[in-house]
């Protein structure tokens, strides 16, 4: 089976230094392809952290018009979780309910408000 194809969003939140250091370790489960920071003040972290400065840098709107990329993972502090999982669903889904790579698509969130998307 071919890796997962995933980016993470974020490097706020607590588990976000584990998270991607799982990703890289389980390299044959997971591809991940780079990492978004949308919080101008932990945009430092991408060149301060060495975990992270190995990684391609892209902003979260390139990420999200990759078409290779099949997951994501956010990691930011929680004021900056309700926008992107409704972007992530709106601009990821096409009319027929699946990613332009065909997958069926389930976007699963905590705490936030799914009207509208």
């Amino acid at each position: 089976m071919k890796p997962v194809k995933i980016a993470q969003i974020g490097t706020g939140h607590d588990h976000a230094y584990p998270t991607c250091y799982s990703l890289m370790k389980n390299s044959d489960v997971f591809e991940l392809i780079g990492i978004a920071e949308p919080n101008p003040e932990k945009i430092r972290n991408l060149e301060t952290v060495d975990l992270y400065r190995r990684l391609p840098h892209f902003t979260v709107e390139q990420l999200l018009e990759m078409d290779t990329l099949e997951a994501v993972t956010v990691e930011n502090e929680e004021h900056f979780l309700p926008p992107l999982p409704r972007n992530l669903l709106k601009r990821r889904r096409d009319p027929s309910g699946q990613t332009r790579n065909g997958r069926n698509r389930e976007l699963c969130t905590a705490g936030t408000d799914h009207e509208g998307t």
